[in-house]
């Protein structure tokens, strides 16, 4: 099991219009892969009413390598359809991956990246 956040940013979407990009994607990845996708939610600041969240952040949850793979196409279909988003990956070492339409191409080698360090292979 491998947990990455996710970051979607965009030059031409407000923080509203991101947030809801970001609901519609984690809806999206859950619906086709066999992944986890909910808010990453920060740290509780005292006195404070709700749970913070970070605009366009939500945590991606891989159980499987084919289950990153289907998350990963999803992703790309999201990057094919909104070329000015971008996404950026970070795996719990710190590792940052800048996902852009134009770097999707591969996705089985991007798996294996974002796999590799931390399942052991």
């Amino acid at each position: 099991m491998t947990s990455v956040r996710l970051q979607l940013s965009s030059d031409n979407l407000s923080d509203a219009a991101l947030q809801d990009r970001v609901r519609s994607l984690a809806y999206d990845i859950e619906k086709h892969s066999e992944t986890s996708a909910v808010p990453d939610v920060g740290q509780t600041v005292m006195n404070a009413k709700g749970e913070p969240i970070t605009i366009g952040l939500i945590l991606v949850t891989f159980m499987t390598s084919g289950a990153a793979v289907a998350a990963l196409n999803v992703l790309k279909s999201y990057l094919e359809r909104d070329r000015s988003m971008a996404m950026t990956l970070e795996n719990p070492d710190g590792t940052k991956i800048i996902l852009t339409a134009a770097n999707m191409g591969d996705v089985a080698a991007l798996t294996d990246r974002i796999l590799t360090d931390h399942t052991g292979g």
